[in-house]
């Protein structure tokens, strides 16, 4: 996961494995599996938040972000999605996990090698 956010917002040939956030958002399935959550906290070293709100969380989002870009596109320039949706969509968030360090630091040593053998695999 950790891998592949860095690839994502650092560019495809990213080696910086710095996850620069300071929370990720769980929605979905994912949202209720709190191992899942502990795992992601652990990964990213920063905590975890969920949505309290129905349980299609994540085609509601997905919906919302489809308005987004369509608003975007229309105005001809990016709108900041809380701009957008901030007043009209009220939703409560908690803290779901936080990172443990020890777990958090283990893993992150793991991360050159998790990426050269996932670029070996990538490659056959």
């Amino acid at each position: 996961m950790r891998v592949h956010a860095a690839r994502l917002l650092g560019g495809a040939g990213s080696l910086d494995h710095d996850f620069k956030a300071g929370a990720l958002l769980a929605t979905g399935g994912a949202a209720v599996n709190t191992e899942i959550l502990q795992i992601m906290a652990d990964v990213f070293g920063v905590p975890v938040m969920v949505v309290g709100m129905q349980t299609d969380a994540a085609p509601f989002g997905a919906a919302l972000r489809a308005i987004h870009g369509h608003v975007c596109q229309k105005e001809d320039h990016f709108v900041r999605f809380e701009a957008l949706c901030g007043r009209r969509v009220k939703a409560t968030r908690r803290v779901a996990a936080t990172p443990n360090l020890v777990n958090h630091a283990m893993y992150t040593a793991m991360l050159p090698k998790y990426s050269e053998n996932e670029a070996l695999v990538a490659t056959r």
